[in-house]
């Protein structure tokens, strides 16, 4: 997740230097695209562009394989979806010991 909110804040063109191991290398895509194994992600523009890469193998109708927000409003749902998980694990140690965490 750190890697991907690093992505989005890279400015346009440091991508390749700072995330070569990261990004995807196939020819079906253009651009410079993070590789999030089913996912990949690509700026333009100050937006994100999500890809589900598995779904397209099946259908080429991007608008039930893609979607596109601002930058900022991504890393928004990362940081909000992180901390949601965060927050379950806490709850599932405290019923599991029956003892607060400090």
């Amino acid at each position: 997740m750190e890697e991907t909110k690093k992505f989005l804040k890279s400015k346009d063109g440091e991508e390749k230097n700072l995330f070569k191991e990261y990004l995807y290398s196939g020819n079906k895509y253009k651009g410079t695209l993070l590789d999030g194994n089913q996912y990949l992600i690509k700026k333009e523009n100050n937006q994100a562009i999500v890809i589900d890469s598995v779904s397209e193998e099946y259908s080429n109708d991007y608008k039930y394989t893609r979607f596109q927000l601002p930058v900022e409003d991504l890393i928004y749902v990362i940081n909000s979806t992180f901390a949601a998980q965060i927050r379950q694990v806490r709850l599932d140690i405290i019923r599991q010991s029956g003892k607060p965490l400090l």
